[in-house]
């Protein structure tokens, strides 16, 4: 049976041992704070704008862009250093999206509308979202895939 030989403790040693763990440390922090850029922000973290009955709102949001809410709606909007959300839980809104290097996205689950540096109407209304996009192009994802629409076009859709 062979015997192992002692480890080396030797200066050289010692300070290769201290990079290798450095460099380990420092690889962990990286992939953690791109994980975290990666992650959607908790519920109930972001902004709660309404308006009630009868109501119209115009709010100039953080990245530049306007948010046109119409009468009788709530959406909460959040920003996080990798991307910026609109959420529509009711009404309906106008939304004209500012250029910016975080994709913009308005989610009424389960749909996503990535509308980056564009212009579009959002509704919902009794089960249906509308889509009118005015301006720029929108990347719709939902349950029956994904699918992009341009200016001028319009989508209807049952959500539940």
């Amino acid at each position: 049976m062979r015997q192992s030989e002692p480890v080396s403790t030797s200066p050289d040693n010692a300070r290769l041992q201290r990079l290798v763990l450095a460099v380990l440390a420092g690889t962990a922090l990286l992939l953690a704070f791109w994980w975290w850029l990666g992650q959607p922000p908790a519920p109930g973290a972001g902004r709660v704008l309404q308006t009630a009955t009868a109501e119209q709102r115009i709010e100039r949001l953080e990245d530049g862009s306007e948010l046109q809410l119409q009468p009788d709606t709530r959406a909460v909007i959040t920003f996080s250093a990798a991307q910026r959300l609109v959420q529509l839980e009711q009404g309906e809104i106008q939304l004209i999206a500012a250029a910016d290097v975080r994709p913009l996205s308005v989610v009424i689950p389960p749909v996503q509308i990535r509308a980056d540096n564009s212009v579009l109407k959002v509704t919902l209304d009794a089960g249906f979202l509308q889509l009118q996009v005015r301006q720029g192009s929108v990347t719709v994802q939902h349950p029956s895939g994904p699918q992009t629409l341009m200016g001028g076009d319009t989508l209807r859709l049952v959500v539940p």
